[in-house]
């Protein structure tokens, strides 16, 4: 099986939290990744998406001077085979309703990141994208 690498932009306003990520995903899932970009803010975000042809996004959801949910609904429309992993430190199904509505793929509660699931959304995206596509069709019914 060929699996061809993808590239993963992280739009986080925390350093050492940006950090951290790019190093767990370097660790596990070096074998799907080419390139980590990373950016401090969601404006940076989007005039990076604009340059390259990102297939991952991790986006914080709740970065000061702007609406994070709003970005990932701008990300989701200009480019619909991007997976979204949103994420922040809020818990509860009410947030993840509001994020996986706006259309990211999956959210993921900082303090529950880890190299499994980060695993399992590297070597399942075409499984990912297919349920995101589902659910929008299901909820035009």
């Amino acid at each position: 099986m060929d699996i061809s690498l993808s590239d993963v932009l992280i739009i986080d306003d925390n350093p050492e939290f940006t950090r951290s990520l790019k190093l767990l995903i370097c660790e596990v899932a070096q074998q799907y990744v080419s390139s980590i970009h990373c950016v401090n803010n969601v404006l940076d975000g989007i005039r990076s998406m604009r340059n390259n042809n990102f297939e991952y996004v991790f986006i914080n959801t709740d970065m000061p001077n702007r609406d994070g949910i709003m970005a990932i609904h701008l990300i989701n429309m200009a480019k619909p085979d991007i997976v979204i992993i949103a994420s922040s430190f809020h818990k509860g199904i009410y947030y993840q309703f509001l994020v996986e509505n706006a259309g990211a793929n999956i959210y993921i509660p900082k303090d529950e990141i880890n190299s499994s699931l980060l695993l399992s959304i590297f070597g399942d995206r075409e499984s990912i994208i297919k349920k995101r596509d589902l659910e929008y069709r299901e909820g035009d019914i």
